[in-house]
């Protein structure tokens, strides 16, 4: 077998990452794609007259770009607060600024990996570290500036797989990556070729292979080993899901809306065809005058609009003419734009009144549950990824924690709400401590500050209002 085979999983969704992608990148990938996205009307004919036709019919064509609005909107709802949990033991403290040995801080990584989710449904990370000489100091990886890294792969890089039963669990023992590889710079082009990494267990330890196209191995076996010096028993890579981190492909969560964004493509361009066809009015004229004396009147031929005229000679008359707009295409536009709404494409509007934020968090709740789930899957991919690392650089794996936000709306307390909790926490029916915590939720006051904090600033700021006027009585 090749070692550029593709799995069946990846066949089958290779078609449905191509639209997504587009979608999301905007009017310019839609258009770019052309007959793929909005068939030609009247295919069977090839004349020059017909495919102007279509390029004007493409030009007039308008783009709702709800999918890219989306992706954003529910990476902002998720990076809207920092992580939850962040604890990185001393060795992998860098990757908090720099997680891919690029500049890309760990945050960022995060977004990069919820974004391709969103998207097209996976993404892979690669926990890789410098090949270097066994038995070295700290001092010597540290002046080397050797640490481990998080590579990220996107869904049509990760080509093949293969899982399998190691003690009882289900574990990945082959992964083959495609990448690009440059192989020449002049100092003002730059080639690439597209090589292949294959991740692989064998007799119980992980190896690395680098392949050409032509399937020639390029370099020696690499054996990664971790701080100890001991070989990996696993593969350090991971494939984070919209459903789940299993291998296997996922539906990506945008991929409905996606769709109905290419159906509104192609109706905006039958709805604008339309438009434009029954826009124009159509000019009748009735004369007795010969060709050759209509020609003699009228040596510029028709002309209309105020500044002109037609000499139509005794009896003669014209009239417009235009064909009513359909109405059917407007309505099918709606119909699609209401639907997208559903699908989380923007704030929805009923009745042509706003609804109320907790309307909108109802309204919200199965995309919240299907974006609660990714953002989960997210954080334990992640949580796993740092956890390699650590172990690659002698820290404690135990120790890494890290989970992101799952707080994806504002918990604003109404002014009704916090009375009633003043009220029992009157009667000790709830704790200072409990509704503080709410008020932190809320962001009624800095998550960051203890009660201690809070209970040191209420004693020196002297006190209050309420017990000053009951003093002056």
């Amino acid at each position: 077998m090749p070692v550029n085979s593709t799995h069946p999983q990846y066949d089958a969704a290779r078609d449905t990452w191509r639209r997504n992608r587009d979608a999301v990148a905007g009017q310019e990938a839609i258009k770019a794609g052309g007959e793929l996205y909005l068939p030609r009307p009247n295919a069977a004919d090839a004349s020059d007259e017909n495919r102007a036709r279509y390029d004007r019919y493409l030009e007039r064509a308008l783009w709702y770009a709800s999918p890219e609005r989306t992706k954003n909107s529910l990476i902002g709802a998720v990076f809207r607060k920092g992580p939850e949990k962040q604890e990185l033991v001393p060795q992998i403290e860098y990757l908090a600024e720099d997680a891919d040995g690029a500049g890309v801080s760990l945050e960022q990584l995060a977004k990069h990996v919820v974004g391709e989710q969103l998207e097209v449904g996976r993404i892979g990370i690669l926990v890789d570290y410098p090949a270097a000489e066994e038995g070295l100091s700290e001092e010597q990886v540290r002046r080397r500036n050797l640490r481990a890294t998080l590579a990220l792969y996107d869904t049509e890089s990760i080509i093949n797989w293969r899982v399998a039963k190691v003690g009882g669990r289900l574990v990945l023992t082959l992964v083959v990556l495609k990448e690009l590889q440059q192989t020449e710079d002049d100092g003002y082009a730059v080639e690439t070729e597209e090589v292949y990494r294959v991740l692989k267990l064998e007799d119980g330890h992980y190896v690395q292979r680098l392949f050409n196209s032509k399937e020639e191995q390029i370099g020696e076996d690499i054996e990664p080993r971790n701080a100890a010096g001991q070989r990996w028993t696993e593969i350090p890579f991971v494939v984070i899901g919209s459903e789940n981190n299993r291998a296997d492909v996922d539906r990506a969560p945008l991929t409905h809306l996606c769709n109905h964004a290419v159906a509104y493509w192609q109706t905006s361009a039958d709805h604008r065809e339309n438009l434009y066809t029954h826009g124009q009015l159509t000019l009748g004229i009735a004369s007795d005058l010969s060709v050759e004396d209509w020609a003699s009147a009228n040596p510029k031929g028709v002309q209309v609009g105020a500044p002109v005229g037609i000499f139509l000679g005794s009896g003669g008359s014209f009239h417009t003419a235009s064909a009513p707009e359909s109405t059917s295409l407007s309505k099918a536009l709606e119909d699609l734009r209401a639907e997208m709404a559903e699908l989380g494409a923007q704030i929805i509007t009923k009745g042509g009144q706003a609804q109320t934020a907790e309307a909108a968090r109802i309204d919200a709740s199965a995309e919240s549950s299907v974006l609660s789930n990714l953002v989960g899957n997210a954080s334990e991919g992640l949580e796993q990824a740092l956890e390699w690392a650590a172990e690659f650089m002698g820290g404690d794996p135990t120790a890494v924690l890290f989970t992101l936000n799952q707080e994806f709306f504002d918990e604003a307390l109404d002014p009704q709400t916090r009375t009633v909790m003043l009220q029992e926490l009157d009667r000790g029916l709830i704790a200072k401590k409990d509704y503080r915590a709410s008020l932190r939720k809320a962001d009624h006051i800095d998550a960051l500050r203890s009660d201690e904090e809070i209970d040191q600033d209420v004693e020196g700021q002297g006190p209050a209002l309420g017990m000053m006027a009951d003093g002056a009585e």
